[in-house]
């Protein structure tokens, strides 16, 4: 196998947990039933997608969309499946994916981002860092520093926005604050405080405040009591969503950035 199939098998895992991670988000939403036909085939058909694109390069890789009728299926009605059943089998491809990327290549090439939209060159090359070893953790299945890794990462991000416009984030009514009631500096303030100011002065789209809940406590991680007394889970599915969450910050601040520049003459 050449390094650019295994780069194609790095992005099928990528895409795979992308999805599962929007699955899930449905499932806290309360729709376990697809909502329509149309729905459920627009599904399948992504997922079919990577399945097709791995098997490519080794066949028999990944089970087929059609075994998902093992896992469940709903009975006289329209829709196909479920998303708990469809979830199932995604988890099952994605497991025996890690594994065979583990067996080939703990270090896979990664598409990284340049985070182009941090000014600092020193802080992008820690970023830059960070992503590489983010994702050397996910395929290896260590999740806490996977998602210590993100919100670090996520904070860095939200932090460096925010301070562009300092006296906007201070004004917020989502500023942090003392005790006292004083004003917090910014470089001092817990992500959960990054991110409603970032979202009330609208940096950032919604996915990333529905997802945040898993990261904003990530600090806690670090300290194994605060993990205890906390009744944090530092599992697959949180180090999933704290990649998302990444990846949505690094494509809205790049998009911003863009429009920021304007076409080029």
């Amino acid at each position: 196998m050449n390094v650019q199939e295994l780069a194609e098998l790095r992005m099928t895992y990528d895409r795979l947990v992308a999805l599962e991670t929007s699955l899930h988000a449905r499932l806290n939403r309360g729709q376990n039933s697809v909502e329509s036909q149309n729905s459920v085939e627009s599904i399948l058909q992504e997922y079919n997608t990577w399945i097709n694109r791995a098997n490519k390069i080794q066949p028999g890789l990944l089970n087929s969309e059609d075994t998902i009728v093992l896992h469940g299926r709903r009975p006289n009605s329209d829709e196909a499946y479920t998303i708990t059943a469809v979830l199932t089998h995604l988890k099952s491809n994605i497991g025996r994916l890690r594994v065979q990327l583990n067996e080939l290549s703990p270090t896979i090439p990664v598409n990284t981002p340049q985070f182009s939209f941090i000014a600092d060159p020193a802080m992008r090359d820690i970023l830059i860092r960070d992503y590489r070893h983010l994702h050397r953790c996910l395929a290896s299945g260590c999740w806490k520093p996977a998602i210590i890794l993100a919100g670090g990462s996520i904070e860095a991000i939200l932090l460096n926005a925010l301070q562009r416009e300092p006296r906007r984030a201070m004004a917020s009514q989502f500023a942090a604050r003392w005790d006292n009631g004083s004003p917090m500096p910014l470089d001092r303030w817990p992500l959960s405080s990054l991110i409603e100011v970032a979202a009330d002065l609208q940096l950032v789209s919604g996915g990333v405040v529905g997802l945040s809940g898993t990261v904003r406590e990530y600090r806690n991680l670090v300290h194994p009591v605060r993990e205890l007394r906390g009744n944090l889970t530092p599992g697959e599915h949180e180090a999933n969503i704290a990649l998302e969450v990444l990846r949505i910050l690094i494509r809205d601040f790049s998009q911003s950035q863009a429009r920021q520049r304007g076409p080029r003459p």
